[in-house]
Formats: C-alpha cells, sequence, structure tokens
C-alpha cells in the first residue's frame, strides 16, 4: 500500500505529490517555495538553476516517501505485515 524509496512525482512536481497524498500543509509549503524560487531565478544564472533544479529533484524525491512513512506512523497507521523479499533464482 504504501512503497519506500525514490519518488520521481514528488521530485519532479511536490504539490501533485503532496496533493495525491493529502498533504496539505506541505503542499500550500511547495507553492509558496516555487513562487520564491520563480521571483529569485533570474538573480542567478542558467547554471545555477539547473544545479539547484536538479538538486531539489533529488533531495525531494529522496525524502519524500520517508516523510510520508513517517507521518503515517505519527498518526496512528502500523504496518501489521510484510511480504518476504525474493531473491532471483531461489524458491519460495
Amino acid at each position: 500500500m504504501h512503497e519506500s524509496g525514490f519518488s520521481w512525482l514528488a521530485g519532479i512536481a511536490l504539490f501533485f505529490w503532496a496533493l495525491q497524498r493529502r498533504l496539505y500543509l506541505l503542499a500550500a509549503v511547495s507553492l509558496v517555495y516555487g513562487a520564491v524560487g520563480n521571483i529569485l531565478a533570474p538573480r542567478f544564472g542558467l547554471g545555477f538553476q539547473a544545479a539547484a533544479f536538479a538538486l531539489q529533484v533529488i533531495v525531494f524525491g529522496a525524502l519524500a516517501n520517508p516523510l510520508h512513512r513517517w507521518l503515517l506512523d505519527r498518526r496512528g497507521w502500523r504496518i501489521t505485515a510484510e511480504e518476504p523479499e525474493t531473491t532471483p533464482g531461489k524458491a519460495a
């Protein structure tokens, strides 16, 4: 039901990722972050903007699912069973 790991949607469009998971405060913060970023972007060169965007994708994508998992744990949702990992070539 909940996968941990890198989230491409959160990396590229944090606002939509947050709305999809009903994290409305994070969605609002991402809108403010985007507006401030658009206001400040012309002051820096294109190379800096590209590097900042790449860093943003990596950070948001890597931290989004662990943040969501932490919020679920904090609200009382617990994992009661997990499917065991399977190794290719080994019988289950």
